[in-house]
C-alpha cells in the first residue's frame, strides 16, 4: 500500500473528543467516493474473502484478502482505501449506484455515471431527467 497516516481524527460531537480512525486496515462496507476530482460520485464496496476473477466472475481458490468493487466491478483496494472511509452508505444504496452506473453505460456513453474514473464534461454530458 502506498504511505498512509496511520490515524485520521473525527470530531466526535456527542462524546467531544476527537475518534482516531485506524486506516491501515481497511473495514467492510459499502462508501461513497468520487475518483476523480469534478467526477461522478461512485459507490464502493470493501469486503475480504477469495480473490474473484476478473475474467469468469467467480471465486477463485486462494487466500483470502481485501478487495474493493467500484460500481460492482472489482479494483484495486489502494485506489479507494482510505479515501472512501469518509462517507458510508448502505447497502441499499450501493445497490441503486452500481444499478444506475450499469444502465449508464449500456445506454448511453455521455452519461457521467457510467464514468466515474472521468471528469464530467458539462458541455457534453447529458442532462439529468427531472
Amino acid at each position: 500500500m502506498r504511505n498512509m497516516p496511520v490515524a485520521i481524527g473525527s470530531f466526535d460531537a456527542e462524546h467531544g473528543q476527537t475518534a482516531m480512525n485506524d486506516v491501515t486496515t481497511p473495514t467492510a462496507g459499502f462508501y461513497k467516493m468520487r475518483m476523480v476530482r469534478g467526477g461522478a460520485p461512485a459507490g464502493v464496496r470493501i469486503f475480504y474473502g477469495p480473490p474473484i476473477d476478473p475474467l469468469t466472475g467467480e471465486e477463485m481458490d486462494r487466500s483470502l484478502r481485501w478487495q474493493a468493487e467500484v460500481n460492482g466491478i472489482i479494483d484495486e483496494l489502494e485506489r479507494v482505501w482510505p479515501g472512501c472511509m469518509r462517507e458510508p452508505i448502505d447497502a441499499a444504496e450501493y445497490r441503486f449506484m452500481c444499478d444506475a452506473s450499469a444502465h449508464a453505460r449500456d445506454t448511453d456513453a455521455r452519461n457521467p455515471m457510467g464514468q466515474p474514473r472521468k471528469r464530467v464534461e458539462w458541455d457534453s454530458a447529458t442532462p439529468p431527467l427531472f
